[in-house]
């Protein structure tokens, strides 16, 4: 999910591994917006765990109809308890989630924000590994005039953020999209940043990039190695139940990422 300026309960979580937010979960610049956002994360995650544990009791009940022995049966549940997957949340800023970008003596407050995220890891040009996954985080995106400019930097500076993500990242958040992917603004202009897109395509290539920001440039792109995806699901913020776009990326570094559900047509 990206995007959701408060919205965020709007959107149901299918049954995932990890949920990640591109940036701009809030509308305004409050602690209490924050707070929401982190009570959201905590039902999703309590949610997720009772899906799994009924996933995986459902599996055990169809064992026990076969006709295994006994043994094989408490050795597969064994292997299955320990494969028992935590989901995990993580999420980045984008321009509108100033609390979180550090100007003079607003350090402080900077920090207070990301303390009140307990219920997801917070990236910030950092990596997380999950389940041998390596995960990165970048909220930068290209200057342009608006009321809401936290993370942003003239066009050619970007590039010295971009150079921080290392190589072996296999999935990139970042709020801002590459240019031609997901970029196209209500004006006709690309407004997705070119330094990044020659990051991305010639250096680092991930096999999962998703982005944000541009609300009307939602949708998937694919270059032969790197899926790319604007995952905005909303044009005017419309208040209704909307489905995350789900996608698998495969443990093999061989296999691409793919959609699982086609909710960006919706």
């Amino acid at each position: 999910m990206t995007d959701t300026h408060g919205r965020h309960g709007n959107f149901e979580v299918p049954l995932c591994d990890v949920l990640v937010h591109c940036g701009d979960f809030s509308k305004r610049p409050t602690l209490e917006a924050i707070e929401d956002l982190n009570n959201y994360f905590d039902s999703v995650l309590t949610k997720q765990k009772v899906i799994h544990q009924q996933w995986q009791e459902q599996r055990r009940q169809e064992n026990d109809e076969d006709n295994q022995k006994i043994q094989q049966q408490q050795q597969q549940q064994q292997e299955e308890r320990k494969s028992t997957k935590v989901p995990q949340i993580i999420c980045i800023a984008g321009n509108h989630d100033m609390l979180f970008h550090s100007r003079g003596n607003n350090q402080e407050i900077d920090n207070e924000a990301k303390r009140k995220l307990t219920n997801s890891v917070y990236l910030e040009d950092a990596t997380y590994n999950y389940n041998a996954l390596e995960i990165y985080g970048s909220p930068w995106q290209p200057h342009h005039s608006t009321p809401f400019n936290a993370f942003k930097l003239p066009r050619d500076l970007l590039y010295r953020k971009w150079d921080k993500i290392p190589t072996t990242t296999d999935i990139l958040l970042t709020h801002s999209p590459p240019l031609g992917r997901g970029d196209l603004s209500s004006r006709g202009i690309r407004a997705g940043c070119l330094s990044l897109l020659n990051s991305v395509q010639t250096r680092i290539r991930p096999r999962l990039h998703l982005s944000g920001h541009l609300h009307e440039a939602s949708g998937a792109s694919y270059d032969g190695h790197t899926l790319f995806i604007n995952s905005c699901q909303h044009k005017n913020m419309e208040p209704k139940i909307k489905t995350c776009l789900l996608v698998d990326v495969p443990h093999d570094q061989s296999l691409p990422a793919m959609i699982v559900n086609n909710v960006l047509e919706e």
